[in-house]
């Protein structure tokens, strides 16, 4: 598994951290700056999982995608 070490802003763990869109490829590839950031895999799959229950199959406004990751950060893990 490849990818960057280091801490998880999340879950505050040194562990393996994967790369998050902050706004989903399937809705916004085409942006010439795409923005994310890290998280371990187990806080990256939770992330999603919140994703993808506010979205139900339909795209969201990028102010939301922020709103959830926001949410997301601060919640108690």
């Amino acid at each position: 598994m490849s990818g960057t070490y280091g801490l998880c802003p999340k879950c505050l763990e040194l562990k393996q951290l994967t790369k998050h869109h902050i706004y989903p490829l399937r809705y916004y590839h085409k942006q010439k700056t795409p923005a994310y950031f890290y998280l371990c895999r187990e806080c990256h799959d939770n992330l999603e999982y919140a994703i993808t229950i506010r979205e139900k199959r339909r795209k969201l406004p990028e102010y939301v995608y922020l709103s959830i990751l926001v949410s997301f950060l601060k919640r108690a893990t």
